[in-house]
């Protein structure tokens, strides 16, 4: 049986860094049960020993104020598969802070290890950590370790060996107000009781109240003695209040350890941290300095050149694309050679591979994308945009809290939705939720990809700009307006902790692409993969399962055709082929473009020039406008998101109502501005 170790401790403490360097790719993600909050389990072998390691979401406490922090009692003090071994991680830059989680978890019968992590962050503002000092006070082994760097990970990983082998039983370190002899007492009686962590029940009970522990089995006669000693608690402390005089004692405990384990210079010179952040979180400069960091970043992503200068984007975009077709080339050559007969290789070619190559050719500027967010986020830049966001955010009615999911909405709605579950107000959660899709996915990108080559193809990095600039308005706007119309609560409080800059790591930065890689891929293999089968078949056959030659008289002709009406005012009315793609996007947004794929690809013969360049040139003949490919773009941008993130929707919403009404407004946001956006650039392109 391996090792069962839980890694806890407050966010931004280096704890996701830690979990990534010990278990790398041997990581497997998923919910908590019945909770959509994230849970990441991993291993790690030291000494033909195997250590398996769980994620706790980041706390600050184990009183249950948040989802996080109930899951995180209920995992480490629950009953159910408790942890041979707590690691603690502690930032030694906040030691003070991070240290009041511990006192709590040292009151439980649970081994700790705590891994004293950012030590070179604490030197440079002027503080010198004793872990040995340290270990002494807290009665637990102390492991100085840096997770980024990889340093004392070995270390950290025998000494939870070693603590697994003991037997530990919680102490207090409530000292002041003879709380301490009050937990005794309390904690003898849960003992004869049967009861785990005693000492930490005993605790709690003191702080939280005999209720909060209703639910805990006892005999009625220690029921009725913990209720005096309960009562004679509250009179020995000021006002009655006992988690004020608790807090009070946790915090001067932790003064007591860091007195005696920590050194600070008198002379504290301002970090390069400090200094950044006069000039990312200005007040003034702080939104303009992100608007150039994101426009940039969508300049080297999509943009064929910039000052002459051909872009990184491009550049891989137009390789994996060569490499696509060259694999295509030898696998229909193959086939021909095979005599395979012509609808078997056109499902193949045509259908399956041309659908999937499709979608892969913009694999790189998606990773790219993905690639320069990871930067931004690992670095700490990302909460600094939260924090200057916030005011901006709260004029349209959103929840500060609210900036992160939206973030996370530009790789995909699906976790958006779910990091939303950080925002206590019901109503405010709800309206997050229903704006998240706006924030273009990442699943996206073909589709922008696609027709700005067709029709921008000098101007690729400005037209995305635009797109996303786009959908953050429709966002906004119609925060606004649902707030005013629907919502009339008052603003809940903006907290959030700013973390030190960091230089994000090659490894940290690979794991992350890797998964977002694999999760694209598995995609192309399944989803995408079956769609494009599906939309060879519907394209070559009528309703009545006879092969046609003209594809208009198929099944998806004649769909298309019924939709062409629908789609008349924003200029692609008159193709049957771009309502299909639409339809096909309710399935997955990367269909769109394998679909287009089929449906333009379809029918060749001989060696394709380039998977994606017929539709291009399709598209680019004259058969829709610059404008009207414009408007598709803006369409899909705001229709509907995937089947995957519905189903979160539908789950996280407080309503069956508020759901389905989010969705009818999809449908009109997209009709409405995509209209618009034809007409103005009809006028302005003179189309």
């Amino acid at each position: 049986m391996p090792v069962k170790a839980v890694l806890v401790g407050n966010p931004n403490c280096g704890k996701s860094t830690l979990f990534n360097a010990l278990t790398g790719g041997n990581a497997h993600v998923g919910n908590w049960p019945g909770v959509t909050v994230e849970r990441r389990e991993g291993r790690y072998k030291i000494k033909n020993e195997e250590i398996s390691l769980t994620d706790l979401p980041g706390i600050y406490s184990l009183s249950p104020y948040s989802p996080e922090e109930a899951i995180a009692r209920r995992y480490i003090v629950g009953g159910e598969n408790t942890p041979d071994v707590i690691i603690n991680i502690v930032d030694a830059a906040a030691i003070e802070r991070s240290l009041y989680l511990t006192t709590e978890l040292i009151e439980t019968d649970i081994p700790i290890v705590i891994a004293l992590n950012m030590m070179d962050a604490a030197k440079k503002r002027g503080m010198y950590i004793s872990a040995e000092k340290l270990s002494e006070k807290l009665g637990t082994e102390v492991i100085a370790i840096s997770a980024v760097k990889g340093r004392g990970l070995n270390e950290l990983m025998e000494a939870v060996l070693r603590a697994a082998q003991l037997k530990r039983v919680g102490i207090s370190t409530l000292h002041e107000y003879n709380l301490n002899k009050y937990v005794k007492s309390i904690s003898q009686l849960l003992k004869s009781g049967g009861i785990k962590h005693a000492a930490y029940y005993a605790a709690k009970i003191l702080e939280e109240g005999i209720e909060a522990y209703a639910n805990i089995k006892l005999a009625s006669a220690a029921d009725l003695q913990i209720k005096p000693i309960y009562a004679d608690a509250k009179r020995c402390v000021p006002d009655g209040d006992i988690e004020t005089a608790a807090a009070a004692a946790r915090y001067n405990f932790i003064e007591e350890c860091c007195s005696a384990a920590v050194k600070k210079s008198k002379i504290y010179s301002t970090t390069a941290s400090d200094k950044a952040d006069k000039l990312f979180t200005h007040r003034v400069l702080g939104i303009p300095i992100f608007a150039v960091i994101m426009a940039l970043i969508f300049s080297l992503t999509f943009s064929s050149s910039m000052f002459g200068l051909p872009m990184p984007g491009a550049l891989l975009h137009s390789a994996v694309e060569g490499g696509v077709d060259v694999c295509l080339n030898a696998l229909r050559s193959i086939l021909t050679k095979m005599g395979t007969a012509h609808w078997l290789e056109s499902l193949i070619i045509d259908g399956i591979m041309g659908g999937i190559g499709s979608v892969i050719a913009f694999m790189p500027q998606i990773l790219l994308l993905f690639f320069f967010i990871t930067i931004l986020e690992s670095s700490g830049y990302m909460a600094r945009a939260a924090f200057i966001m916030d005011g901006a955010l709260r004029k349209v009615g959103l929840s500060g809290k609210s900036f992160v999911p939206m973030l996370m909405g530009f790789g995909c709605s699906v976790p958006a939705v779910m990091a939303c579950r950080t925002i206590e107000n019901e109503k405010d959660k709800a309206l997050a939720i229903t704006i998240i899709p706006f924030m273009s996915c990442g699943a996206k990108l073909p589709i922008y990809g696609l027709f700005s080559a067709a029709f921008f193809a000098e101007h690729q990095g400005a037209v995305m700009v635009l797109i996303y600039g786009i959908g953050i308005a429709v966002a906004l706007i119609s925060a606004l307006i649902i707030k005013k119309k629907a919502l009339k609560n008052g603003d809940a409080a903006f907290i959030m902790e700013l973390p030190s800059y960091r230089m994000p790591t090659i490894r940290n930065i690979s794991i992350s692409l890797y998964e977002k890689m694999k999760h694209f891929l598995t995609k192309a293999g399944t989803i995408i993969a079956l769609a494009s089968a599906a939309a060879w078949f519907m394209q070559n056959f009528s309703f009545s399962l006879q092969m046609v030659d003209d594809p208009s008289c198929s099944m998806l002709g004649s769909i298309g055709k019924a939709m062409l009406i629908i789609f008349k005012p924003m200029g692609f009315g008159d193709n049957w082929q771009l309502p299909v793609a639409i339809l096909a996007g309710i399935i997955a947004k990367e269909a769109v473009v394998s679909t287009l794929g089929v449906l333009y690809g379809a029918g060749e013969t001989g060696a394709k020039a380039s998977i994606s360049a017929p539709i291009a040139s399709v598209l680019s003949s004259g058969i829709i406008s610059p404008a009207a490919g414009l408007a598709f773009m803006v369409f899909n941008l705001l229709a509907p998101p995937c089947s995957a993130a519905l189903a979160v929707m539908r789950r996280e919403m407080p309503s069956k109502k508020w759901f389905w009404s989010a969705v009818i407004f999809y449908i009109a946001a997209a009709y409405t501005v995509s209209f618009l956006v034809y007409v103005i650039a009809s006028l302005l392109l003179n189309v």
